[in-house]
């Protein structure tokens, strides 16, 4: 039993050490590489991302709708989105 106890023991610190890291590894920013095509598509993500800092979160829907349905693959646009609709409790 003793031995159990240990095992478990160690495999929790393992976990707690192996989660640590990782969170402290997402802590980096992302950095998004996009062509000169592209430009106007990032300037709106970001015009939609400070609108959600804001609070309008219908203004920044309709800004990364309009970049999403003007390159589906735009993946920034998406990610933005997902906090809005994070914000707006659409789960």
């Amino acid at each position: 039993m003793h031995v159990t106890f240990q095992r478990i023991q160690i495999f929790v610190t393992l976990l707690l050490l192996i989660g640590w890291l990782m969170a402290v590894r997402a802590s980096e920013p992302i950095t998004v590489i996009y062509g000169r095509g592209r430009e106007s598509l990032m300037n709106l993500t970001i015009n939609g991302q400070s609108q959600l800092e804001k609070g309008d979160l219908a203004a920044a829907q309709r800004s990364l709708d309009a970049v999403i349905k003007a390159d589906p693959t735009f993946y920034p646009a998406y990610y933005i989105r997902v906090e809005v609709f994070l914000n707006q409790r659409k789960y």
